[in-house]
């Protein structure tokens, strides 16, 4: 028999005492985050959907009910409903379409946390160029990441919440030395009170087992498909979003790394390299003088989110 889809969640505080356990997933929060079309002109986008570690133990069971309903689904990629492929291989439309209104349907009932961050591909080319040199140097899923978990964090201290955030990502993908490699300056070298919100080590879950990195799934696909469409003048796949007019179930803001936030980027990484070399930065760069000014280098606003491009 099965084991509950909500099991994969309690296991992140198993080894606390019952009493500290109760505590950790009433207060723990939990962000599952996936990518999508990362390298892949003409938008890369990297999302999460965030909820304490209770809510997600609820959502996954819910999750994995409706995966079960007949007919079965092993689990959910969103590429391959799309397709009908792999998972979906044999499905009618209609029955796929079906499953994903259900499985939308039970992401608004229990009212998950949005958080996204998205860039397009033609300012990335522009700031950094588009060499394996500069992927290498300015890997654009590092970028997202940084500026996703950065920004998530600051708006959840925005809105009052200071506990811990756990990160869990599919360790199915071959990001997992990236986020490894500069995790620890990520949590040391950000802003005192955004760091110690960061929890010390991300998690890595297969996502054919983890049903909130399945909705994660969901989440990105949609919104870089719908960017895509709207730049195509073409309708949205579908509206992730169409119970929140009933319920206003679903919140969160989608972050956008603009250009301005790009040359920051590569300025910064500039500087410190000529620091670490001994050599002072020369006065005179490339870039307009004004993106050096202090205003530019600090932390976001809280409050200044941005919706989707398609909204």
């Amino acid at each position: 028999m099965a084991e509950p889809a909500g099991d994969s969640v309690r296991a992140l505080v198993s080894g606390f005492p019952r009493k500290r356990r109760e505590r950790q997933l009433i207060a723990m929060l939990q962000m599952f985050v996936d990518d999508s079309g990362i390298n892949q002109p003409p938008i890369y986008c990297l999302a999460g959907w965030i909820a304490t570690a209770s809510q997600w133990a609820l959502f996954s069971d819910d999750w994995q009910a409706v995966l079960d309903e007949e007919p079965k689904l092993d689990y959910f990629h969103a590429v391959e409903w799309k397709r009908l492929g792999d998972a979906f291989r044999g499905w009618q439309r209609s029955d796929a379409d079906a499953k994903l209104e259900k499985l939308i349907a039970t992401i608004s009932k229990h009212k998950l946390i949005m958080s996204s961050s998205i860039m397009l591909h033609e300012h990335y080319i522009e700031v950094f160029g588009d060499t394996k040199d500069v992927r290498r140097r300015f890997p654009p899923y590092q970028m997202l990441l940084n500026h996703l978990v950065i920004q998530t964090a600051d708006w959840l201290r925005s809105k009052g919440r200071t506990d811990k955030l756990d990160i869990i990502f599919d360790s199915q993908m071959s990001h997992d030395k990236i986020v490894l490699g500069f995790w620890d300056d990520l949590v040391a070298n950000t802003f005192d009170d955004i760091g110690a919100t960061l929890s010390n080590s991300p998690i890595f879950r297969n996502d054919k087992d983890v049903v909130g990195l399945q909705a994660a799934d969901l989440l990105a696909w949609t919104i870089r498909r719908s960017n895509v469409n709207h730049m195509k003048g073409l309708p949205i796949p579908h509206d992730l979003w169409k119970h929140r007019k009933k319920d206003a179930g679903t919140a969160g803001v989608v972050h956008i790394i603009n250009k301005l936030v790009m040359v920051n980027m590569h300025l910064t990484s500039f500087y410190q390299a000529m620091v670490q070399a001994g050599i002072y930065p020369p006065q005179v760069m490339r870039y307009d003088r004004k993106l050096l000014a202090p205003s530019n280098w600090s932390r976001p606003e809280p409050g200044n989110d941005h919706l989707p491009l398609w909204q």
